[in-house]
């Protein structure tokens, strides 16, 4: 059964569409929705009151209400600025990306309660998506087949989690955050990724914090930012975990390979998504859609607690085959 994905270039929001719906969208893109209604009546052989409501509801699972990416609401939001895009804290511009995404600024008269480094963490993988990478937001574990990626809402517990899995049959931690993708790899049936590229980029803001430090009117090139993440090994993706907050509970681990098309949305909220622009938009749609072929992708409950955590992994040692 197939699907789709909506992309709103101007919120950065998107939204999963079952089959009818998507059909009915890319009707939609060719005019207003009474020809809509004409023209679904023609695809879906049926009446115009009843194509018009079938519009109708499609437009209104395209409200803001019903995005899988809602704007960000806490307090150090990415926004377009100058001709390219900022970090911000509040509503000021904290440190500032120009439009080809070549270089850093920070904005030293704004206060802000978080050490500068670390803001430079907040700011790196939107600035390395800008600049085509594809990072996902999740930790990962290692072992001889390849890495288990961990993802999810912030809060699902990732870290933790692949603290806990790490112990458990010879797996190791190896990411905490942010896992980058090798790119060409995307163009093959074994997608990897670079296991030292998070504790590089990490490194970079740091060194990026000092330089602005010495002379605060300077700018930081980011293809700095890039080299960091095309750094060290690389392993094979094996599978990837997707955890919520709300799935922690129970006893034992319980996992539910998803199909393609609910893997590709699952993978957009691993994204650092923020590009409101068609190539940037369709570079994202790109690599998560490979990624979603090449890899399976489970929806995997846990219990709630370390101890009950590290328990039903013991219990459970076929927890991550596919």
């Amino acid at each position: 059964m197939g699907g789709g994905v909506a992309w709103d270039l101007a919120s950065g929001n998107y939204f999963w569409l079952n089959e009818s719906a998507a059909r009915v969208a890319k009707v939609l893109l060719t005019g207003d929705a009474t020809d809509a209604a004409a023209a679904v009546a023609l695809a879906f052989g049926l009446d115009e009151p009843g194509a018009s409501r079938l519009v109708t509801s499609v437009l209104e699972s395209l409200t803001p209400a019903a995005a899988l990416s809602p704007l960000p609401g806490d307090d150090f939001p990415y926004r377009r600025h100058g001709g390219g895009f900022a970090l911000f804290y509040k509503d000021r511009p904290l440190l500032e990306v120009d439009e080809g995404v070549h270089e850093v600024r920070w904005r030293q008269d704004v206060p802000c309660p978080l050490p500068l480094a670390f803001t430079l963490r907040l700011l790196s993988p939107k600035a390395l998506q800008a600049r085509g990478a594809l990072i996902l937001h999740a930790a990962a574990c290692a072992r001889a087949d390849g890495l288990t990626i961990l993802g999810g809402a912030s809060g699902a517990g990732k870290s933790t989690t692949a603290r806990t899995l790490g112990e458990i049959e010879d797996r190791r931690p190896v990411c905490d955050d942010l896992v980058v993708v090798d790119e060409p790899s995307l163009a093959t049936s074994q997608p990897l990724a670079r296991i030292e590229a998070e504790a590089a980029i990490y490194r970079w803001c740091d060194d990026a914090a000092e330089a602005f430090r010495r002379d605060p009117r300077s700018s930081v090139a980011l293809a700095g930012l890039t080299a960091a993440a095309g750094t060290g090994a690389t392993l094979p993706l094996a599978r990837i975990f997707v955890l919520s907050a709300e799935r922690r509970r129970g006893s034992v681990i319980e996992r539910r390979r998803v199909q393609v098309d609910e893997a590709l949305v699952q993978l957009l909220s691993m994204v650092f998504l923020g590009g409101d622009d068609r190539t940037t938009v369709s570079g994202y749609l790109s690599g998560c859609a490979r990624l979603a072929a090449a890899i399976p992708l489970f929806s995997v409950t846990v219990p709630e607690g370390i101890d009950r955590l590290r328990e039903a992994f013991r219990s459970d040692l076929e927890h991550d085959v596919e």
